[in-house]
């Protein structure tokens, strides 16, 4: 048997139009569990050569966390190599104000997270930096893409892997779990002062064969799958597109 290597980051877009987008992540799970093909050999080497989200996205590196989580004694980050990492808050003030919301309310509850986000940890030893997903607020996404096309031009020469078009997933909501061996310079954490810092971070864990990853509630999961099937029915309905359409050309005119 053989699979072409594509797979795992084939553009996303066309994955949809063949399959319901699971394909990749079940081809690497059939090769992890029932072959002896050194599948995690292959991932490291596509980490060097692919951008980060189109891997991020084929693979879905995005994790689900219960919506009530059990409390749990917090766990001890450093005997496991990880650390925490808050972003400035004078960061998360530039945003509308219901991204910052969401922000803030994230990182409030960073602690309530942290013994299941490390235990992903012993579970993907590949796994380098996992924060909280972007909310589906739609300014939040928008924001955080401007930021990537603004950020990425610096970023080019900062990091000898190569940056994709659409930003790979990185701390944008508040903090982030990393694991030192993957970005740390010896015991030194990177500062995190400014939104490059950040992007910097899963872009250097991926320079050191580490992938990034984020994560939702069960409840986040759910909407956005509720999202993607009212985003199908309606680019069906001309209808819909056309109220749409208007929509965009108003709050365009208002801007």
């Amino acid at each position: 048997p053989f699979f072409k290597r594509r797979s795992f980051f084939t553009p996303y877009a066309d994955e949809l139009r063949r399959t319901d987008g699971t394909a990749a992540r079940i081809l690497y799970d059939y090769v992890k569990q029932e072959t002896n093909y050194p599948v995690d050999l292959l991932l490291a080497a596509l980490l060097q050569r692919q951008p980060l989200d189109a891997l991020a996205r084929e693979l879905h590196w995005q994790y689900v966390l219960p919506d009530a989580a059990p409390v749990e004694p917090a766990p001890e980050l450093a005997a496991q190599g990880l650390a925490l990492l808050r972003l400035p808050i004078s960061e998360v003030e530039k945003a509308d104000s219901v991204t910052a919301w969401y922000t803030r309310e994230a990182a409030r509850r960073a602690d309530e997270a942290l013994a299941q986000a490390a235990a992903l940890f012993a579970k993907e030893p590949m796994l380098g930096v996992l924060s909280p997903a972007v909310p589906l607020w739609p300014a939040a996404r928008q924001s955080r893409d401007a930021d990537w096309q603004a950020a990425r031009p610096a970023l080019q020469g900062k990091v000898n892997v190569p940056l994709g078009q659409d930003p790979p997933p990185a701390p944008a909501c508040g903090w982030a779990l990393v694991r030192l061996a993957a970005v740390a310079d010896g015991d030194t954490l990177p500062a995190i002062t400014a939104p490059e810092d950040a992007w910097l971070l899963p872009l250097k864990a991926q320079q050191n064969g580490f992938f990034s990853a984020s994560f939702t509630t069960a409840a986040q999961s759910a909407a956005a799958a509720d999202q993607l099937a009212l985003h199908y029915q309606q680019a069906a309905d001309p209808k819909a597109v056309a109220k749409q359409f208007g929509r965009l050309v108003k709050h365009k005119l208002k801007k």
